[in-house]
């Protein structure tokens, strides 16, 4: 059967006090398919090609969308399921700031890669 086989990967090193700690975006999945071939998974291979526009997108699209829901112009700032919306959208921005430099910075070191 050749089902993709998804695992986690925990990363962690000792810190100048002697305590074990993740490296940055620890822990990190990953899925192995029988049908991909192993030369696909080279650092510059094909699925690092596909992975960085993936990326891209995905990073694009969050930010459309939260700017978006978070512009005040043209909006009735009266209606209080407006204001609310506002309010969620520039939140979620805040609570995904440190997922959001990570992805950009391991895209700029892929693209620094190829």
């Amino acid at each position: 059967m050749n089902e993709d086989k998804p695992v986690k990967i925990d990363i962690q090193f000792l810190d100048d006090k002697g305590k074990w700690v993740p490296v940055r975006g620890s822990p990190y999945s990953a899925s192995f398919s029988q049908k991909t071939p192993a030369s696909a998974n080279n650092l510059t291979g094909s699925a690092m090609t596909k992975h960085i526009p993936h990326s891209m997108e995905r990073l694009i699209t969050f930010m459309k969308e939260t700017l978006q829901g978070s512009l005040i112009k043209d909006k009735d700032l009266t209606d209080t399921k407006v204001l609310i919306s506002v309010k969620d959208n520039v939140e979620l921005v805040s609570a995904e700031n440190d997922r959001i430099m990570l992805q950009l910075d391991q895209v700029d070191e892929s693209l620094k890669l190829l």
